[in-house]
């Protein structure tokens, strides 16, 4: 089995990508798929924002229309991209992709904007090939894929995780959008960025890829941190920053990782 595990588009979709997806069997993505053209704001009021001052205050409920509806066209865009290449796509959403629940919670209650918007679950029922996993088990040739979003807004989020992993009676591949906590793909390395410094993993990936020891646990999220590590018997893998070209390439015979490249 070839994957091609490609994440944090962000609007962008490199041929580079193009050209390596003929050669694999299927393609996961950690999500981020739309350009979240505020996020310069959400930077630099950064503070002000976690004292519970809103982004309205600095931005114009007009401007942030106007930059949400670019969101939805970049995440548009690379949906229809993706669906081209005539593979089978699983996708989970991250923290810059708009589905129901993060417009309604995100957008319409934080932003103060309102209207009908195309959500992510709407754009990829069009499509022929992906599929869009939160939480979620699928049975794949050789393989259960577990795909998991704490954009799920699940209460317990761990002990949905562990659930779907202890019905699985094969090996496991595990697909997020953010990595494990305190490793070298979960710590910001961007001078911009509020966090900067700061690993910023999710801690119940730590507890799942211990106790449950997935074969593969893909992620994204930190652009700069395209890399792979392991967590016990769990290879992790970071994808990279997808808009700018990177992606890894994974091999798997006779139930075993045979070769992982990073591009």
């Amino acid at each position: 089995m070839k994957i091609l595990a490609a994440g944090d588009f962000h609007g962008k979709f490199p041929n580079k990508i193009k050209k390596y997806s003929r050669e694999v069997d299927l393609i996961l993505s950690p999500g981020d798929l739309s350009d979240r053209k505020e996020r310069k704001y959400l930077f630099k009021y950064a503070k002000e924002i976690s004292m519970g001052i809103p982004l309205t205050e600095f931005v114009s409920r007009k401007k942030l229309a106007n930059l949400f509806k670019q969101n939805l066209r970049s995440m548009r865009y690379v949906i229809k991209e993706l669906d081209k290449l005539q593979k089978p796509v699983y996708i989970v959403p991250g923290n810059c992709d708009f589905t129901e629940l993060r417009i309604k919670k995100k957008v319409l209650k934080e932003y103060g904007l309102s209207g009908k918007y195309q959500t992510m679950q709407e754009m990829i029922k069009k499509t022929k090939n992906l599929k869009l996993l939160f939480h979620s088990r699928i049975k794949l040739k050789e393989f259960d894929l577990i795909g998991f979003s704490i954009y799920s807004y699940l209460k317990n989020p761990l002990k949905v995780l562990k659930k779907l992993f202890s019905k699985s009676k094969r090996k496991t591949l595990l697909l997020t959008h953010e990595p494990p906590y305190k490793t070298k793909l979960d710590k910001v390395n961007n001078p911009k960025s509020p966090m900067n410094g700061k690993h910023v993993g999710v801690k119940i990936y730590n507890t799942i890829d211990k106790k449950y020891k997935p074969l593969l646990h893909i992620c994204g999220h930190i652009h700069e941190a395209q890399g792979k590590t392991r967590i016990g018997n769990t290879i992790v893998i970071n994808t990279g920053y997808g808009g700018a070209g990177h992606f890894a390439l994974i091999e798997i015979n006779k139930g075993k990782i045979s070769n992982i490249l990073l591009k």
